[in-house]
């Protein structure tokens, strides 16, 4: 049986490539729709014992602080999420007997609603933990940095049950790792090394080690780059750099597959922009000192695109304040209830049918998700062509010349769903459309695109989701299995190589095109039949490769010689 790794799939987002003077700013009756969670740290300085916890509900307006009220633990910082949003993980100084205030910092972990005390995931007197980060769609795999006399480490932590496991993955007594991540099949941090240069860091394994190399374009001298995140297309990710001679913040685009880097258009030339928080591949929440500010750095939400930024106090008048705002991180999860009576304008101004709207997604409330998916049951209309390219065109821009969109969408999906996927017969790309919103699909450079589709819900939270299988290379053809998350938006890839010695692993790929069969919204049987394009009515009588099964939250695939 395989682990199941993630990786989103988003297209990329030009960027700009220079600074400007000016100061951009959305109005306030043109806030951006959010309604995830928002969780970061203020304080007046570092090390000053001043630092809370804060999370923002943009769905409820709710802003509280988490961490006024806890005992074992002081300054907390740097938090993130769980991938499912019920927890946070974070940095902070433990105050249970600690050997040294050098040696104090832990790693913590807290689960949102509970009473008493973060739990305390290192708790090694002799050991500095910090930066912590989740695996993207693990709730229990977190990697951090640790330093122990004259030895720097990247570590692991996996958690089961009430256990607690801590690998080493990488030590170094010539640089200090710090903020790593990963990302796919590699590991990412920035790194201090002797001369106190810091650089953008890829750990690549060669005989069983991992061995640390610079990232290119992420790694120029005489300049400081440093705090590497996720971006949301897996070829690139974000990070923050300054010259020695200005020593002014500002955030880059960097490559992973050796790109040129590429400054994102939200920086203001002369004010620092540091800490970026990805939000999705329109939005990028960061900590910066810019003119109308309340003093230290704000957060702002970011346009990758146009550059424009708003301070997040718009949305709540307390978030902003005269101390630091910093290293936000967002989740698109909400555990907000709403009644049928107070549920938002913009799906009551939809007309639906009331009598046929009950508890679709069996979470104990008739909410929002079930007025919508019976809005979209109820009315049975479907987009067309003229509707599609309507979307393009507000979104991407796309032309109409020379593209052949059909309608690939089975009925199963659209009644299950109420979404849309088009795919187009000239060059395979797919997009599809929920909600009266646009969203790429899948992978088509030098393959057929999207080659099959259902319904699944292998997360569980009574909402379908679409599962996919995609193929694309033309000199090395390949095919996938990825799942369209439909309440948080994003695609994920599943995987299914062998794990590592570290619990890891590496997107599934197949010589020849797959489909399914399915056999609930948790098990799918999987075969192949050379290159087909099963949404165009290919035969489906294929060899049989394996599952792709769910157990504890997370999809697996099982090869045939596993069953």
């Amino acid at each position: 049986m395989f682990k199941k790794a993630i990786s989103i799939l988003l297209s990329a987002t030009l960027m700009g490539t220079f600074l400007t003077n000016a100061v951009p700013a959305m109005s306030a009756t043109e806030l951006p729709k959010m309604s995830g969670r928002l969780v970061y740290h203020s304080y007046d300085s570092y090390g000053d014992d001043s630092s809370e916890l804060f999370i923002f509900n943009f769905k409820t307006n709710k802003l509280e602080c988490i961490s006024n009220e806890w005992t074992n633990v002081k300054d907390p910082m740097n938090a993130v999420w769980t991938d499912n949003g019920k927890a946070v993980v974070f940095m902070g100084m433990n105050t249970v007997d600690p050997i040294s205030e050098f040696y104090s910092w832990d790693i913590f972990y807290y689960e949102i609603g509970s009473e008493g005390n973060p739990i305390n995931l290192t708790n090694d007197p002799m050991s500095r933990c910090e930066d912590p980060k989740m695996f993207k769609s693990f709730n229990n795999k977190i990697i951090y940095k640790a330093m122990e006399n004259d030895c720097n480490y990247i570590r692991m932590i996996t958690i089961n049950g009430g256990e607690v496991e801590i690998n080493t993955i990488y030590s170094s007594t010539e640089i200090e790792p710090a903020m790593p991540f990963y990302m796919i099949s590699n590991y990412y941090f920035s790194g201090l090394d002797k001369n106190g240069e810091m650089d953008i860091y890829r750990l690549n394994a060669i005989d069983g080690e991992y061995i640390a190399e610079k990232v290119p374009y992420c790694s120029e001298p005489d300049t400081f780059e440093y705090y590497p995140v996720l971006y949301s297309n897996p070829n690139w990710f974000l990070y923050t750099s300054h010259t020695n001679a200005d020593k002014v913040d500002y955030i880059y685009r960097g490559g992973c597959f050796n790109q040129q880097s590429e400054l994102m258009p939200f920086n203001i030339e002369g004010c620092d922009t540091a800490d970026p928080c990805v939000v999705n591949e329109d939005y990028t929440i960061t900590s910066s000192i810019r003119p109308g500010g309340n003093g230290g750095y704000d957060l702002y939400l970011c346009d990758n695109l146009t550059g424009e930024a708003i301070a997040l106090s718009d949305y709540n008048e307390n978030i902003n304040t005269g101390k630091n705002e910093l290293a936000a991180w967002y989740t698109p999860t909400n555990d907000a209830k709403c009644d049928l009576e107070n549920i938002s304008d913009f799906v009551l101004a939809k007309p639906y049918d009331s009598t046929k709207v009950f508890d679709i997604n069996n979470d104990n409330a008739v909410n929002v998700f079930d007025v919508v998916i019976a809005r979209r049951r109820a009315s049975g209309a479907r987009y067309t062509l003229n509707g599609l390219w309507r979307l393009l065109d507000e979104k991407y821009k796309l032309s109409r010349e020379e593209m052949h969109f059909v309608d690939i969408t089975t009925d199963d999906v659209f009644e299950e769903t109420g979404c849309q996927i088009f795919k187009e017969y000239g060059n395979f790309t797919s997009f599809l459309i929920f909600d009266d919103d646009v969203y790429s699909i899948g992978d088509n450079f030098g393959g057929l695109g999207l080659t099959d589709m259902y319904t699944c819900d292998f997360d569980g939270n009574g909402v379908k989701d679409i599962i996919y299988s995609c193929s694309m290379g033309s000199g090395i053809h390949s095919s996938f299995v990825a799942i369209f998350d439909l309440t948080t938006m994003e695609q994920y890839v599943v995987t299914s190589n062998e794990l590592n010695e570290y619990g890891l692993d590496s997107p599934f790929r197949y010589w020849e095109d797959l489909y399914f069969e399915k056999i609930s919204d948790t098990e799918f049987e999987m075969y192949a039949n050379g290159i087909t394009d099963y949404t165009l009515g290919g035969p489906k009588n294929g060899k049989y490769i394996g599952k792709v099964i769910c157990q504890d939250g997370c999809s697996y695939i099982v090869s045939e010689n596993d069953l």
